[in-house]
């Protein structure tokens, strides 16, 4: 095998890191419904709170081409996960290499997680499922694990060249939710979420739960939750949403959960709705583009609304003492190289 390089801190590889992004959504089943990313895009992605250079690792050949990437964070209590990782692997790697590659990047994924981090028990690791070599690696190098997503989806909106379509109408009334009317909206929000397990907060169903998550959860600058209210005083939709600085200076809007009750006589245009309402209120904040993570029986609602995808991936949940603890060509992967040198 060619020489390698474990590297981390990804902020100076941004037209590295897009070819590769493209490369590899572009060989998926997605491909035509995919948005190629671009740098700028991509730097947007290493951008406060969420980047910690730390958590970056990639594997660079001798000629200075990134083969793969991953990137780990912890949940820090506002996830129902402790932890994640996400694995990109260019798709034209011999298998040989993708293994070898994929060891050493989950190799210094649970290192920094342990280390840095302080997380044990379970996290999600995050790549493609059914698609190339990179599903079966998984399952080989990770020993199973719990499929969480068949399809998990990430989008984008530019509301300044293309405002949500959508907006309230027929009665139903968005408005900010929790604090505003406490146990009322918390109870209200628990039982939208018993609808819905595929939301990523399905597992928040004990009021109290709810009311620490959203403590932590408003304490962030520019978050709000909000419920949408049908003419008869029913609730049936809920949305939260927050915005944060990118290391270019932008604000970034990002919907964190969407949740539509099955009760809802106009599903879509509910949904539709509360996603112009949260749009809005981030674009009121200074956003410049809104991201938000889809499932699979979500996306057509968001692609509707006028966003473009831009990821497809899938998880597996699984121990972290099952991610494998591994060297590249020999060197520790603790001591990995800040990249580019």
């Amino acid at each position: 095998m060619a020489s390698l390089i474990l590297c981390f801190d990804g902020s100076g590889m941004h037209d590295e890191i897009a070819e590769l992004v493209n490369e590899y959504y572009l060989s998926l089943p997605v491909a035509p419904f995919y948005e190629p990313v671009s740098p700028a895009t991509v730097l947007e992605w290493f951008a406060p709170p969420h980047y910690d250079p730390r958590l970056f690792s990639a594997v660079v050949s001798e000629n200075g081409r990134v083969w793969s990437y991953s990137w780990a964070w912890s949940g820090g209590g506002l996830e129902p996960f402790e932890a994640g990782v996400v694995l990109v692997v260019k798709p034209s790697l011999p298998p040989a290499v993708a293994v070898r590659v994929s060891e050493a990047l989950l190799s210094w994924a649970r290192h920094s997680l342990v280390s840095w981090q302080g997380v044990r028990g379970s996290v999600v690791v995050y790549s493609t499922l059914g698609a190339g070599p990179l599903p079966r690696l998984l399952v080989e190098l990770l020993g199973g694990g719990h499929p969480i997503l068949t399809w998990g989806y990430v989008l984008s909106m530019e509301p300044a060249g293309s405002e949500p379509k959508g907006k309230p109408s027929g009665g139903l009334v968005v408005r900010g939710a929790f604090p505003h009317r406490d146990d009322w909206d918390l109870q209200a929000i628990a039982a939208l979420l018993s609808e819905s397990a595929r939301s990523r907060l399905a597992s928040y169903l004990d009021v109290q739960e709810l009311r620490e998550y959203y403590e932590r959860f408003l304490s962030r600058r520019g978050a709000f939750t909000a419920l949408a209210i049908s003419s008869s005083g029913e609730p049936i939709g809920f949305v939260e949403a927050y915005t944060h600085e990118s290391l270019t200076g932008s604000i970034v809007g990002r919907v964190n959960s969407l949740v539509v009750s099955k009760r809802a006589k106009k599903e879509v245009e509910v949904g539709l709705g509360i996603l112009a309402y949260a749009v809005s209120r981030l674009v009121d904040q200074g956003a410049r583009i809104v991201y938000i993570d889809s499932t699979e029986g979500e996306v057509d609602l968001f692609l509707r609304a006028g966003f473009r995808l831009i990821a497809a991936y899938g998880g597996l949940r699984v121990n972290l003492d099952m991610l494998p603890l591994d060297s590249l060509d020999g060197a520790e992967p603790w001591n990995p190289r800040v990249c580019p040198v």
